[in-house]
């Protein structure tokens, strides 16, 4: 049983990129937590956090200059718009440049059994396999990426598995670990308020993704609502970093955009954070 403080990264395509300054800040103010658990744009960086790279974090965003940085378009487009090869690539360097120091997980849909799993980083035996679970987290459902398969257990078989978010777009607390203390780190606010202009929804890409925003934005608050249940026994701590207001689209990874993400959203999530 792993007992202490632990670090909860929502999913968020690339509006992943403001969780990186309030995970920094905990970090140098109160030190290294017990555990680490992503989903999604979170699983990578649960992953940098669990080998005590924070500052690699950042700076990985920092080359983020496009969505062709993590994704491309495949030869088979009517098995999935975009394949996650690049990012599968780029998590196994990373993967294989240091060792993990804290218990990290990633969150994962498994479409077989069609249940949320947490697969433990830490615990997996190679860099493919770890590349593997953060893509598979990270894998949007279809028609937006390629299939792709990981081990949810070391040893165990491929499964088919996809964003956790399609379950959680919080992580679930990992099986194992007793929380003395939480820190939950949203991409988008818990409760969204983003009217748009008609010209901005007449497009059925522009309605897709609005709509996929929607679904995200129901599971977030089913996630928020579970982070106030374990917060309501008033014996476990919870605080929440979350965005004031939508910090763009999230499949919008241009430089400028990632760096306002960085540098004026990730902070001021910091200072507004709310204990629960």
């Amino acid at each position: 049983m792993i007992c202490g403080r632990v670090e909860l990264f929502s999913g968020g395509t690339a509006l992943g990129a403001v969780q990186v300054y309030p995970a920094q800040m905990l970090r140098k103010q109160r030190g290294l937590p017990s555990a680490y658990s992503g989903v999604s744009v979170g699983a990578t960086l649960s992953l940098l956090a669990g080998q005590d790279r924070l500052n690699e974090a950042e700076a990985l965003w920092r080359e983020v200059d496009g969505t062709n940085f993590f994704q491309k378009a495949p030869v088979d487009v009517w098995n999935g718009r975009y394949d996650l090869e690049p990012l599968w690539k780029r998590i196994k360097k990373e993967a294989n440049t240091a060792a993990i120091k804290i218990p990290c997980w990633v969150g994962v849909y498994d479409y077989g059994a069609d249940t949320y799993a947490s697969i433990p980083l830490h615990e997996l035996g190679t860099a493919d396999e770890i590349a593997d679970a953060v893509t598979c987290s990270s894998n949007q459902p279809w028609p937006i990426h390629q299939p792709r398969q990981c081990r949810t257990q070391k040893g165990g078989s491929l499964r088919w598995c996809g964003d956790g978010g399609v379950k959680h777009v919080l992580p679930l607390v990992p099986p194992g670990v007793e929380p003395t203390e939480v820190a939950a780190i949203f991409c988008s606010p818990i409760d969204r308020k983003d009217p748009l202009p008609q010209e901005d929804v007449n497009k059925g890409w522009e309605q897709g993704e609005r709509a996929l925003t929607a679904l995200v934005d129901r599971v977030v608050r089913d996630d928020y609502r579970r982070l106030k249940v374990i917060a309501s026994g008033g014996v476990v701590p919870v605080t929440v970093y979350a965005p004031k207001t939508w910090p763009g689209k999230p499949f919008d990874a241009e430089k400028k955009t990632i760096l306002w993400r960085l540098e004026v959203v990730g902070p001021e999530m910091w200072k507004t954070g709310v204990k629960l």
